[in-house]
């Protein structure tokens, strides 16, 4: 039994609003990361606010900027094999 052909252009339309999904979510994460590094939010304090700040502007600058290219690569390469 084959699994049943789904049709490109649906398939498109979920990859790019999970795309889209990812990238803005990774952009607020961002956000959050630099309110805490600016100090308008607090969680546990000073010291412990820079590091998880700096962190999380980290990760989303890697959710929007890497993390979208490496899946798209990754369906492009599953498409052609």
């Amino acid at each position: 039994m084959t699994a049943p052909q789904k049709d490109p252009e649906t398939v498109a339309r979920r990859r790019f609003a999970l795309l889209a999904t990812i990238r803005l979510s990774g952009a607020a994460i961002a956000v959050f990361g630099l309110m805490l590094l600016g100090e308008k939010l607090v969680l546990a304090g000073p010291p412990t606010d820079r590091y998880v700040g700096a962190l999380l502007v980290a990760l989303g600058v890697f959710d929007v900027t890497i993390f979208p290219a490496l899946i798209a690569r990754r369906w492009k390469t599953r498409s052609t094999s």
